[in-house]
């Protein structure tokens, strides 16, 4: 029996992957469990395995190219099988999905007929009326877009398009409008500078993601943000004592001030679920396992390797695997359970002597903890200056998901737990 070869679902928020390359070709073997193909997407670059013993009947997406997850990209059958309906099925797929989940499930179409002069109907998707209407599209100009839908229908990657083939437009006429002497500024784009003046790196398909979904984060999600300091004295000593004891074992782990920070983050969303959440249409999403990512930088882009139950293991063992994780990031090794079901982000900028900075919600969780470097403060004590330790944590939040006053405790009894570190252990 002929069986579809789909794009995997990586994580909960990836939409769309590109075939890095093909393994077996159009009419070869492939074992299952045997490498196809190579994937490449904003979290990760990994190689996904057949599905079926078969032969290689029809590649659907080449090598290059992307495509939306759960779409079919290639078939697996026998040799002399017939696997016409499914190709008529590929063909649909490709036709009409728009690299987004969401909106391949809302697919059913609605007319609407808006209140126009011409009194014609509108052919679009439930989500691509919500696109625009968020984003003030009149019905005049949806009656001059060309749908890519079934029956020409629009669906959300036409209204995206729209969108930024507007702001394009938008854009120089925006300069125009200032003039550079008065206002202090000069404005550089492409058809000012010359050719020899300038260099366009394309985007590779990871930071095309990370454009996208940043964008999608400042755009959909209302953030509030909270700040808070953290005395480091006693942190300091438990990691000193700590790293003393582990120099006597056979192990390379040294525990970092990330690990008190991921387990007093991990403790602290089992004390305040509020936060564990994530925001739909339908309503608040409550996790039942507390899975904090670390934001990790490597070459050309960012991962979040995730940290699962984090709140059930011990420093030691929190250690451990982060160093695993963040090697294996670096060397582009993680597997998709690995950058996969985070519930929460935590960002350290500490280590290039950064303060303190905004983080941006990774969606759809609801907060990131933002955490700054160590650094020397002076402070009043008893009438006498002194000097002490401390570090920022900032913590971004969803607002529509978390109200202010629970973000405050949440970050408090962080705050709390960091200062006294025996509150780790409870």
């Amino acid at each position: 029996m002929a069986t579809k070869v789909v794009m995997p679902q990586v994580g909960i928020t990836t939409t769309e992957g590109l075939i890095g390359e093909w393994y077996k070709q159009e009419g070869e073997y492939v074992k299952k469990g045997e490498p196809l193909f190579s994937i490449e997407t904003d979290k990760v670059t990994t190689d996904v395995e057949a599905t079926a013993d078969g032969v290689v009947r029809k590649i659907i997406i080449p090598a290059g190219q992307t495509a939306p997850i759960t779409s079919m990209v290639a078939i697996i059958g026998d040799p002399d099988e017939d696997i016409g309906p499914l190709l008529d099925t590929a063909e649909i797929t490709t036709a009409t999905t728009s690299g987004n989940e969401e909106e391949i499930k809302q697919e059913k179409l609605e007319e609407q007929k808006g209140p126009n002069p011409e009194g014609k109907r509108i052919k679009l998707s439930p989500l691509a009326r919500k696109i625009a209407t968020a984003n003030g599209i009149s019905d005049a100009e949806l009656q001059n877009l060309k749908g890519s839908g079934p029956d020409n229908s629009i669906i959300k990657r036409d209204i995206e398009a729209y969108l930024r083939q507007k702001t394009r437009q938008e854009a120089p006429a925006a300069q125009k409008a200032v003039v550079p002497e008065e206002a202090g500024t000069t404005f550089i784009n492409k058809e000012t500078v010359l050719e020899e003046q300038r260099k366009i790196v394309p985007l590779s398909n990871m930071r095309r993601i990370i454009a996208q979904r940043m964008l999608q984060s400042h755009r959909d999600i209302p953030p509030f943000y909270l700040k808070i300091e953290v005395g480091a004295t006693q942190l300091k000593q438990w990691r000193r004592e700590l790293n003393e004891r582990l120099s006597k074992k056979e192990t390379d782990v040294k525990i970092t001030l990330t690990d008190f920070i991921v387990k007093a983050t991990s403790l602290a969303l089992r004390d305040y679920p509020e936060l564990n959440v994530s925001y739909s249409d339908e309503g608040i999403i409550y996790h039942k396992d507390i899975n904090v990512g670390i934001a990790t930088a490597i070459e050309g882009g960012l991962v979040v390797p995730v940290i699962k139950n984090a709140d059930g293991k011990s420093l030691y063992q929190m250690a451990r695997e982060r160093v695993a994780l963040i090697r294996k990031a670096r060397q582009g090794g993680l597997s998709l359970e690995e950058i996969s079901g985070g519930t929460f982000t935590v960002s350290n900028l500490g280590m290039y002597d950064v303060e303190e900075f905004v983080a941006i919600i990774n969606p759809p969780e609801a907060a990131i903890l933002a955490v700054g470097t160590l650094r020397d403060k002076l402070f009043l004590a008893e009438g006498t200056v002194q000097v002490r330790q401390c570090f920022s944590l900032g913590l971004t939040v969803d607002h529509r998901a978390v109200d202010g006053a629970t973000a405050a405790k949440f970050l408090q009894l962080i705050k709390e737990r960091l200062e006294d570190p025996y509150g780790l252990l409870l």
